[in-house]
């Protein structure tokens, strides 16, 4: 899962992505769904507009990951 945040909409496609990790284990199980957080712990300038990005990786062509019920709540 990526990140970037900003305020201005001209330069907003030009700020760079930053990782974000998460310390809940995914599952290869395609039947369970577990629900991730992610956190940014650090002091951030203040923004007015968000963007995330998720990559998605499998080792197998056969196994493709998948979301169910995406949210993305930005607190300030």
């Amino acid at each position: 899962m990526y990140y970037k945040i900003g305020s201005d909409a001209g330069a907003f496609d030009s700020n760079a992505w930053t990782e974000l990790t998460s310390a809940v284990p995914y599952s290869d199980d395609p039947k369970i769904y577990k629900e991730v957080e992610y956190n940014l712990d650090t002091t951030t300038d203040p923004f007015t507009m968000f963007s995330i990005k998720i990559v998605f990786t499998s080792s197998s062509t056969a196994k493709i990951p998948s979301v169910r019920n995406l949210r993305a709540i930005a607190l300030v």
